[in-house]
Order: structure tokens, then C-alpha cells, then sequence
């Protein structure tokens, strides 16, 4: 009607609300589309407060379609014009900022993703908006969560969640209890995040956001990967980044690329994961996501230690080592052991010096060197083997992993249940064949417990 009128205002709002109806559902490319004409038409009508306001939404928008550069233009005009307006409280104003948050976490800097966060969790508070005092509570739950301070980030969430509930806010709630979930998954309480994070697909599944819906997916298959269950794992990935592809989300894109990795390692498809973790970090490099770059260059160097690379996975760890060191964020705790004996076995391999002299050298380089550094496989003398116990013959002592699956929950593990069916036969049939300096032996009678470990790190 408005259009057959020629009435531009009224074309402009229509065009708005069902924008916004349609990025309800999940329909982001038409959603944006239509807030570009109606922002195209605003500006010709030169309404600066509604300008203001298409600004930030499209810079939302555009920043979760992987384009950061123009969602940092648009936030900081919407921002400018709510200032011109003598707008510091509203909508807009705190739209903007948290888009600016968006940007500088997942650049990975955290100390001006936080600051942003309290100025905007300030003005919430003077104008007692309990729903969005949830909301930047949850955001900086989870700066504190990727910080590794889980005390802080599950008393942020916790307050967020019980603020929440109170108001029946449930797109915020949903993301709350995921992060929640994880905060207890990387300490290694599964149990508990189970409860947190089935609640979060529960949710999430009723809102018809399809978006929201992904991470939760993707939550959960970290707990089945933690745990080993590599069917329901892939299952839930696989889901989750369909979704994440279907609705443009490159971040989310690459996230799941990264755990889809750590699932086919652990499935023994070292050539497959390598491949994934690969593609996932050519996303996290456009999008200078040191956090994740950091998580894939630790995964990476655990499949190209075992493919028989020792040398470029120590330069991996080194160039993930200085970009954790810039974020202050350590490895999470959980991660620790499996990480510690992968470097363990590289460094017997190499020997102290080459094996420092790499990781150095990793230190020193850029992400795109690191990556385009590799060299060929050396050959590695294997070490004598220990003495065999009297039933097993000396690569079967080699291939006994000494980590029960109970000590170590934080690690990806390839399942050899069978192997006291038939354990000389199946040996021959693992998929990855590890450098023997890896393994540690068991004795024969822990031999029911063999695993094989690999560290990856947290999403």
C-alpha cells in the first residue's frame, strides 16, 4: 500500500518491521536486504534517530555474515549520530555499543570487550532494565569464562540466569545456561553441565531461532566429545554447522569446522582433521580471532605430531603460546595433561634443543607464517622399546596409552575396547599409525584401560 502511494516514510517503516520479523526468523540475507532500503530511504528523508537506529542493527547483522570491517563502520556512525542526538541511554545507543563489544571479543581484546560492557551494563542499571542487566551480565560471564576466571564468569552467569527467569526472558537465558554449561564442562563436572546445557537446547529449540538454536547444538556435542561419544558428537556438529552455513554465520561457521576436527581426530582420521582445522582457521584468520586461532594451532599441532612432524608442531604450540600470552588467556586447566604429554613426546622426539629452537621460532612468527612453515617429516629414530611383559610382543607395549579414561576427562580419546577380544589382530587396524616415543606402556594387566590421547583445546 505504502509503496503504491509513493509514501516513502511509510515504505521505509514497513520495510523495517519486516526486517525485523523476518531476522526473528532466521531469514538474515532478506532481513538485510530490506534494513539496507530502509536505510537507504531514511537517509534520503535525512530522519537522523532512525538512521541511528537501522545503523546498529545492520551492524549486528553484518558483523555475525563475518564482515567486521563494515560492522565497525556502521556501529561507530549509529554511535556518533545517537550522540549528536543527545541519545546516550536508549536502544541505539546501547545496540551500538555492544556491537563494538562483539568486534573487540572476538578479536580477542578482552579489556576493551569489558570496558565496553560496563559502560553498557551502567546505563541498565541507571535506567533499571532488568532484561538487558541480564543480557551484559551473560556477555560478561563470558570475557571472564574465555579468560579462564570461571569463578567470576559462573557468578556473572549465575546472577544473569536468576535475573532472567525473573523478567522470562528466554533468547538471553538460553545463551546463559550454555555458557554456564561450560564453565562446568572445562573443569571437568559433566554431570553438571549436562543439566545446563540439555536446559539450553530445550530453549532454544521452542524460540524458532535458528541461529540460537546452532550453539546450543554445538554446546552440547562438546560435552559428547569430551566424553568420547563420537557419533552423537559428530551428529550434533554437523547439525550446528549446517545451520551456521545456512544462515551466513562465519564465526560460528569456523567454530564448528574447529570441533569437527577435534571429532575426527578422535574418530583416528588424522588426515581429515587436519583438513578441517585447516579450513576452519582460513575464517578465523579474515577474522582475527586470536582465541581461536590460538585453540586451532594447538589442535593442528597434535595431528601433525602424529603424522610425523614434530618440528612444525612445536612451532604451532610456540605461535599459540605468544598469542595467548598477548590475551592473557592461559590454556584451560582441563586441557593441561593431554597438552603437556603431547609436548613431551615432541620433545623426545626432537631433542631439547631442536624441540626449543622450534618453539621458538614459532614464538617469533605470524599466524600466516606459522602455518605456511612446514617442512618435511625427519626421520625419527625410534627409541628402544621397554621390556615387554611375556605376553606382548614389543609394538604392542609400544601402543599402550598410560591414561586411564577416568584421569583424564578433558582429552579426546579413540575408544580400543576391543582390545582384549583380540588385541594383536586390531592393533594392525588402527587408523593413525602414532611415532612410538608417544606411547608410554602399561603392564598387562592395565592393558584393559588403553586409550589413545590427543589434546585439542576448548570452544
Amino acid at each position: 500500500m505504502a509503496r503504491a502511494i509513493g509514501d516513502r516514510e511509510g515504505i521505509a517503516q514497513s520495510l523495517f518491521f519486516l526486517a525485523a520479523e523476518s531476522g526473528i526468523r532466521g531469514q538474515y540475507v532478506a532481513a538485510r536486504s530490506m534494513f539496507e532500503e530502509s536505510l537507504a530511504i531514511y537517509r534520503e528523508m535525512g530522519d537522523l534517530s532512525y538512521i541511528a537506529q537501522v545503523l546498529v542493527i545492520l551492524a549486528d547483522m553484518v558483523f555475525d555474515q563475518g564482515e567486521h570491517a563494515m560492522a565497525q563502520s556502521l556501529a561507530e556512525e549509529g554511535l556518533a549520530l545517537s550522540r549528536e542526538l543527545g541519545n546516550f541511554m536508549g536502544f541505539t545507543y546501547r545496540h551500538g555499543l555492544l556491537t563494538l563489544h562483539n568486534l573487540a571479543f572476538y578479536q580477542s581484546d578482552f579489556p576493551l570487550a569489558r570496558s565496553i560492557l560496563e559502560e553498557a551494563l551502567a546505563i541498565a542499571r541507571k535506567q533499571g532494565d532488568r532484561e538487558e542487566i541480564a543480557h551484559i551480565l551473560g556477555r560478561l560471564g563470558v570475557v571472564a569464562l574465555y579468560q579462564g576466571n570461571y569463578v567470576a564468569a559462573r557468578s556473572l552467569f549465575e546472577e544473569g540466569i536468576t535475573l532472567g527467569r525473573e523478567v522470562g526472558c528466554q533468547m538471553y537465558l538460553t545463551f546463559m545456561l550454555g555458557d554456564l554449561g561450560r564453565v562446568f564442562l572445562y573443569q571437568g563436572d559433566f554431570v553438571t553441565a549436562r543439566t545446563y546445557l540439555e536446559e539450553d537446547v530445550a530453549i532454544a529449540s521452542g524460540l524458532g531461532d535458528q541461529r540460537t538454536l546452532s550453539y546450543a547444538l554445538g554446546f552440547l556435542g562438546q560435552l559428547a566429545l569430551y566424553q568420547s561419544d563420537w557419533t552423537t558428537a559428530r551428529s550434533l556438529m554437523e547439525e550446528s554447522l549446517a545451520i551456521h552455513r545456512e544462515t551466513g554465520d562465519q564465526l560460528g561457521t569456523a567454530r564448528r569446522l574447529y570441533n569437527l576436527a577435534r571429532v575426527t581426530f578422535g574418530e583416528g582420521d588424522a588426515r581429515a582433521a587436519r583438513a578441517l582445522f585447516e579450513e576452519g582457521l582460513t575464517i578465523f584468520l579474515v577474522l582475527k580471532s586470536k582465541w581461536f586461532i590460538a585453540a586451532s594451532f594447538e589442535g593442528l599441532a597434535a595431528v601433525v605430531l602424529v603424522q610425523g612432524q614434530p618440528a612444525w608442531a612445536a612451532r604451532l604450540w610456540g605461535a599459540a603460546e605468544i598469542l595467548r600470552e598477548g590475551m592473557g588467556t592461559p590454556l584451560p586447566p582441563i586441557e593441561r595433561p593431554a597438552f603437556e604429554r603431547m609436548v613431551a613426546a615432541a620433545r623426545t622426539q626432537l631433542g631439547e634443543n631442536a624441540f626449543a629452537a622450534a618453539w621458538d621460532e614459532g614464538r617469533a612468527m605470524t599466524p600466516e607464517q606459522v602455518l605456511a612453515s612446514p617442512k618435511p617429516a625427519p626421520v625419527v629414530k625410534r627409541p628402544s622399546s621397554p621390556a615387554c611383559p611375556d605376553d606382548l610382543t614389543r609394538r604392542e607395549v609400544e601402543v599402550s596409552w598410560e591414561s586411564p579414561r577416568a584421569m583424564a576427562p578433558p582429552a579426546l580419546q579413540l575408544n580400543t575396547s576391543w582390545y582384549e577380544k583380540d588385541r594383536r589382530h586390531h592393533l594392525l587396524t588402527l587408523a593413525i599409525d602414532l611415532p612410538s616415543s608417544i606411547f608410554y606402556p602399561l603392564s598387562k594387566n592395565d592393558s584393559n584401560k588403553s586409550s589413545l590421547l590427543v589434546s585439542c583445546s576448548v570452544d
